[in-house]
């Protein structure tokens, strides 16, 4: 079933959580599953580089993660928006879907953001191996939704902390100088 193009979900679902394998030869096989995999759509061939760079951070590979956000999300509206759409069903401020379809439309539903945004402020901290994903939606986020700032203090409080406590990557610190400002605008 995962082998058809129909189980494509499944399978990419099968090969995220292999990435918490920690034998040996896991890592291996988790790049050849890939190669053999490849898919032929748009959408299907972000969500598999997108596992692909997640799972390589479970790793210890952050380097793949930036990569993905500075090439793949940064300047791509329609990266943005499948980005924030994978993220607002993730965390569940939408309601069920069949497929990943909703994520292609290109375009930021009429989702409040609310949950979304408490959910990434929660792991905006250096430990997080996602930290440029995290950082780079909750930019993505802020930008599309910005009454979000409303009680922007716990969000500029971390903007802070990560700036000054260094360890960030130049991609997050990007993101994070774009935060701090949007904060200031939305204070003014």
């Amino acid at each position: 079933m995962a082998e058809t193009a129909d189980g494509f979900l499944l399978r990419r679902q099968a090969l995220y959580l292999s990435g918490y394998d920690t034998i040996a030869d896991s890592a291996d096989w988790f790049t050849e599953q890939q190669r053999r995999s490849a898919p032929r759509d748009a959408l299907s061939r972000w969500l598999a580089e997108r596992s692909v760079a997640s799972v390589a951070t479970m790793r210890g590979d952050r380097d793949r993660l930036a990569r993905f956000v500075s090439t793949t999300l940064v300047n791509d509206d329609w990266g943005e928006a499948a980005n924030l759409a994978y993220w607002s069903y993730w965390v569940g401020e939408t309601g069920p879907e069949l497929t990943d379809d909703f994520m292609a439309t290109g375009r930021v539903g009429p989702w409040g953001g609310h949950r979304l945004y408490r959910h990434l402020l929660d792991r905006l901290a250096p430990e997080h191996g996602n930290l440029d994903l995290y950082v780079h939606t909750m930019w993505a986020l802020i930008a599309v939704k910005p009454h979000l700032l409303r009680n922007s203090e716990p969000l500029a409080e971390q903007v802070g902390l990560l700036l000054d406590g260094g360890g960030v990557s130049a991609v997050a610190r990007r993101d994070l100088d774009g935060i701090r400002y949007a904060i200031r605008l939305s204070r003014a």
